[in-house]
């Protein structure tokens, strides 16, 4: 997959009502998944009750603890391990952007089955 990452890693923060993603077209589906993605770590790794939430998930379903990790893009295989972090916390990420009710702007870029399918390579 080929998506370039922001510069300022702020950029995944958006105010409310600021998150939408454009329409999703054959050339930019990748592009706005990574977006997506990038922006859930970027939520999970620097906010307290999204950081909360994903461990109790991960506690709830047995799995590994990892900590998900935004790709640098000095770090040429920065992208994969991203995404293979990601994949092995697909359901207590999924449950955990399901259940949250404490920031509407994430309900607009929540990883839905088909994008899990775009991080996947199906």
């Amino acid at each position: 997959m080929k998506a370039e990452p922001e510069a300022d890693p702020n950029s995944y923060n958006a105010a409310d009502e600021e998150a939408r993603i454009s329409a999703h077209t054959e050339k930019n589906v990748v592009a706005d998944v990574m977006w997506k993605l990038r922006k859930h770590i970027y939520k999970f790794r620097n906010s307290r009750h999204w950081k909360v939430l994903l461990f109790e998930h991960i506690q709830a379903q047995k799995a590994t603890p990892y900590s998900p990790q935004l790709d640098m893009p000095a770090r040429w295989s920065s992208t994969y391990n991203m995404i293979d972090t990601v994949l092995k916390l697909e359901k207590p990420i999924a449950d955990a952007s399901h259940q949250q009710d404490f920031e509407e702007s994430m309900r607009d870029t929540q990883l839905r089955s088909a994008d899990w399918k775009t991080i996947k390579g199906v």
